[in-house]
């Protein structure tokens, strides 16, 4: 009788042994997925139009949202990627280097395609329409074209000429293009052109740490904004850096003022604008946050030393409450659009609100996220918008506009 009792007890004990282990293998697919998922490891974010790429800390490139001719999809395919860099030009092309020190491009079909597979070494790809120029570690220049049904007939020779100029450029940091040709910035702060007119007119551009895409443009080391002598009070000096929003030029001093022009004016005095005004009275500013597409912010917010956030008070004086970051305080980070204004505390909770233009409904979503490392905002010319949150244990979080998967990112 006591045998048949130990028998029948362990007989219970394995039905509830293989129940249990039948109900676990029944559980949803979805579970399963959170810890198999490979949006993990995660250590930068490109949110675009329509789109949502990762790079995992493997170098492995993840893609979600829209798949067509203008989406850098094909990124998905890249391994052994060391950073990504979107260009800030709608549509964009996404740039991959990888850590061998070779560079790859993504993007927009009608803009042409780039084979870049030759080059090695390279720290930086500038682009301008269907022209290319890579800049080499050790501060070498090479230019190439786009080709294909999206480039121009030309491009090819417009870029044969500007490799041309550059061919004997050496310890160059930074390049960019304007008017006049190609521009490049050796280590000891001179200014090199492809147009040898304009480089010998500027010959007195020394000690320049910092080019900006106008040519009139460029940071000297003493913190002269050469180029800004056009304005009403200029040159300006004592700059530590430099925002340009379309026609709209602002500088952030090493004593944390604002300085304002626009068109060649300073102060938005002939403008009458409170709100420009407002903005040159600030004090003990760190970070001026604009779109991040830089589209449609002509005002900017500002981000103190002491953790609090300002706005300009006439537009936060006559939309109460909608442009408001008043009891703001603790915020390490500011990221700003037309329609949102985010804050972001070092313990990853965040603070938000509308922006100058309105307020995003995502806003109200985005406030309850925690453990954020870093934001990652995109907002197209339309409105549609979506932001993605890189947590500090490499996972990610978004909302907004999802019409394509964009946010499906877990």
């Amino acid at each position: 009788m006591e045998r048949k009792r130990n028998r029948d007890h362990t007989l219970r004990r394995c039905g509830a042994a293989l129940l249990a282990l039948t109900l676990l293998l029944a559980l949803p697919p979805a579970r399963a997925q959170a810890a198999d998922s490979e949006w993990q490891n995660i250590v930068d974010v490109v949110a675009g139009d329509g789109y949502t790429v990762a790079l995992r800390d493997d170098g492995r490139v993840l893609y979600t949202g829209r798949r067509e001719a203008d989406d850098p999809y094909e990124a998905e395919e890249w391994t052994g990627v060391e950073r990504l860099e979107l260009e800030k030009h709608e549509p964009c092309y996404l740039v991959g280097y990888f850590r061998d020190g070779s560079v790859r491009v993504a993007g927009p079909e009608y803009r042409g395609r780039f084979d870049l597979s030759k080059y090695s070494n390279v720290a930086h790809v500038e682009f301008a329409g269907d022209i290319a120029v890579l800049l080499h570690k050790d501060g070498r220049v090479h230019v190439a074209a786009a080709e294909g049904d999206g480039a121009r007939a030309d491009a090819k020779a417009w870029a044969t000429a500007y490799q041309l100029g550059a061919a004997s450029w050496t310890d160059v940091v930074q390049v960019c293009f304007g008017g006049y040709g190609l521009l490049g910035l050796t280590r000891d702060g001179d200014v090199l052109c492809t147009d040898k007119d304009w480089e010998a007119e500027h010959a007195d551009w020394k000690h320049v740490i910092r080019l900006y895409p106008d040519f009139s443009w460029a940071l000297r080391r003493d913190g002269t904004v050469l180029g800004s002598e056009t304005f009403e009070g200029g040159p300006w000096t004592n700059v530590d850096s430099v925002y340009i929003q379309a026609d709209s030029y602002f500088a952030l001093t090493r004593d944390g003022r604002v300085l304002v022009g626009y068109n060649g004016y300073l102060d938005g005095r002939y403008l009458d604008d409170k709100r420009l005004i407002d903005v040159l009275s600030w004090t003990d500013v760190v970070q001026l946050g604009f779109d991040v597409n830089g589209w449609a912010r002509f005002v900017p917010a500002g981000l103190r030393a002491d953790g609090t956030v300002v706005v300009p008070q006439e537009l936060e004086s006559s939309s109460p409450g909608v442009w408001n970051t008043s009891d703001w305080t603790g915020v390490k980070r500011l990221y700003s659009g037309a329609y949102y204004t985010y804050g972001l505390h070092a313990d990853g909770t965040v603070l938000g609100t509308a922006g100058e233009y309105g307020r995003d409904p995502v806003v109200d979503e985005v406030r309850t996220w925690t453990q954020i490392a870093a934001l990652y905002p995109s907002q197209t010319v339309t409105g549609e918008s979506h932001i993605v949150g890189l947590r500090f244990d490499g996972t990610l979080i978004a909302a907004g506009w999802n019409e394509f998967g964009q946010c499906d990112v877990r």
